[in-house]
C-alpha cells in the first residue's frame, strides 16, 4: 500500500512537473513570437526584405533576438544576426515549393482582391475566436493579421508575378460579378420598395437614343476627374502638379467611356488604373503593379457603391421628379452631341396634321436655326408616350429625340463621377486605414 501511495505521489509530481515545463514552454514560445512580430514590423518600416514565412519563423527570429550576449556561437562561427535571419529566412528551394508556391500565392492574391480585402480580416477574426474566445481576442486578432501580412510579404518576395496575376484575376472577377444585372437586381430587392425599382434597372419601354452618349460620358468623366483632383488639393492642402490634373482628366474620360459600356464598377477600375499610371509617368515616376491594382480596387468600389445607391434613389423618386430627371439628362446629352443649349422647355409645339404637343425641350439640329427638333426624356419602365407625341415623332423623324432612360443609367452617371475619388488615397493613407 505504501509503495502504491509513493507511486501515486511520484506520478502526481511528474504530472505537475510536466505541466510546469509545458507552461514554461508555451510562455517562452509566446514571448519569442511577440518579439518576432516586433522584428517583422520593424523590418517592414525599414524596407528590409521579408523572407520569413510562418509563425515558426517568427519564433526563431524572436528567440535569436532574445539570446543573451554571453551565449555567443562557438569560436570560428560568426553569430547570425536577426536582420540576417529576416533576409535569409526559409527559401523555396524544393521542387514542391517551386510548384505549389506560385499556385498558393496566386490563389491567395485572387481571394484578396475578389473579396476586396475582406478575406484576411474575416479569417483572422475567426482564428482569434477559435483560439480563446473573447478573452484576449483583440491581441490574437492583431497577431493573426500580422502573420497574414507576413505571408503576403513572403509571397511578394518569392512569387511576385504569380501573386500579381492572381490579384488581377480576382479584381476582374469581383468587378464582373458586381456588374451582373441579376446581382444588382437581387441586392436592390432587399431594400424597401426594391422589387418595383428592380424592374427599371435594366428595362425601359423606349430605346435610348445613342447620339451624343459617348461624348457625354467622355466629357462628364473628364470633368469629374479634374474636379476630384481639385477637391483633393483643397482638402489636403497639397498642390498637385499639372501632370496630376492631366492624368485625372484622361483617367476620368476612360472611366466615363468604360462605365457607359460596362457599368460603374468596371469603369471605375479602368479609370482608376489609368489615372494612377498616367500620374506616375507624367511625374517621372515608374508605376508599380501594387499601385495600379489598389487604385483600380478602390475606384471600382467607389463607383459600384455610388452607382447602386443612385439607381435605387432614382427608382424611388416621385413620378414628377423622375420626369424632370429624365429631361435633365436628355438636355445634357443634347449639348454633348452638338445641338446647342435646349430651349422652350414645356412650350407648345403646333403639329402639321393638326393639334399640338408640349415639349420637354426644343433644339436646333446641328445649329440650323431654321429647323426645330424636339426632346422627350423618359425615366423608368412605366413612363408612357401620348398620341400627340407619336404624331410629332412621325412629323419630325430623326429630329424628334426620344430617350428611354433606365434607373441604372442614373447609376452609371453618378458612379462614373464618384469613382474618380478612389485614386485620391495615397499609400500612407491606405496603410493608416488598414492599420499597417
Amino acid at each position: 500500500m505504501n509503495r502504491g501511495g509513493e507511486g501515486k505521489r511520484q506520478s502526481e509530481a511528474d504530472s505537475q512537473r510536466w505541466h510546469r515545463d509545458r507552461s514554461a514552454h508555451v510562455a517562452k514560445r509566446d514571448v519569442d513570437e511577440a518579439a518576432g512580430r516586433e522584428i517583422f514590423a520593424s523590418s517592414i518600416k525599414s524596407g528590409t526584405p521579408i523572407k520569413a514565412q510562418t509563425t515558426s519563423d517568427l519564433r526563431v527570429l524572436g528567440a535569436e533576438a532574445r539570446k543573451p550576449a554571453a551565449s555567443a556561437e562557438p569560436e570560428g562561427v560568426s553569430p547570425v544576426t536577426v536582420s540576417e535571419l529576416v533576409v535569409a529566412g526559409r527559401r523555396p528551394n524544393s521542387v514542391a515549393d517551386r510548384i505549389s508556391g506560385p499556385a498558393r500565392a496566386g490563389g491567395s492574391g485572387f481571394v484578396d482582391e475578389f473579396t476586396f480585402g475582406a478575406a484576411d480580416p474575416v479569417l483572422a477574426a475567426g482564428d482569434a475566436w477559435l483560439h480563446g474566445g473573447f478573452r484576449g481576442w483583440r491581441e490574437r486578432y492583431r497577431g493573426a493579421m500580422q502573420t497574414k501580412r507576413m505571408q503576403d510579404a513572403y509571397d511578394e518576395a518569392h512569387y511576385g508575378a504569380a501573386r500579381n496575376v492572381g490579384r488581377v484575376a480576382g479584381l476582374g472577377a469581383s468587378v464582373a460579378l458586381m456588374g451582373l444585372p441579376a446581382v444588382e437586381r437581387m441586392a436592390v430587392r432587399f431594400l424597401p420598395g426594391g422589387a418595383k425599382i428592380a424592374d427599371g434597372l435594366r428595362t425601359s419601354k423606349y430605346a435610348l437614343d445613342r447620339r451624343g452618349l459617348a461624348k457625354m460620358a467622355a466629357a462628364g468623366g473628364m470633368g469629374a476627374g479634374v474636379v476630384s483632383q481639385a477637391v483633393s488639393d483643397d482638402v489636403t492642402g497639397r498642390q498637385a502638379s499639372a501632370g496630376d490634373y492631366v492624368a485625372s482628366g484622361l483617367g476620368g474620360m476612360v472611366d466615363g467611356l468604360a462605365t457607359l459600356a460596362l457599368g460603374p464598377g468596371a469603369g471605375g477600375a479602368a479609370g482608376g488604373a489609368t489615372t494612377t499610371a498616367l500620374q506616375e509617368v507624367l511625374n517621372a515616376r515608374r508605376p508599380t503593379v501594387d499601385q495600379l491594382i489598389d487604385s483600380a480596387h478602390r475606384s471600382a468600389a467607389f463607383g459600384q457603391v455610388a452607382g447602386a445607391g443612385a439607381s435605387y434613389v432614382a427608382g424611388g423618386l416621385r413620378p414628377l421628379d423622375k420626369g424632370r430627371l429624365g429631361e435633365l439628362m436628355t438636355d445634357i446629352k443634347t449639348i454633348a452631341r452638338g445641338d446647342g443649349i435646349p430651349f422652350n422647355q414645356g412650350k407648345r409645339f403646333d403639329l402639321a396634321e393638326g393639334g399640338h404637343t408640349f415639349t420637354d425641350s426644343q433644339f436646333h439640329p446641328s445649329g440650323d436655326l431654321e429647323t426645330i427638333g424636339i426632346n422627350e426624356g423618359k425615366l423608368g419602365p412605366y413612363a408612357t408616350i401620348r398620341p400627340r407625341q407619336e404624331q410629332a415623332m412621325r412629323q419630325l423623324g430623326p429630329n424628334y429625340v426620344l430617350d428611354g432612360w433606365r434607373f441604372s443609367d442614373v447609376g452609371k452617371a453618378v458612379g462614373a463621377t464618384s469613382s474618380t475619388y478612389g485614386t485620391l488615397y495615397d499609400d500612407e493613407q491606405d496603410r493608416a486605414w488598414n492599420g499597417r
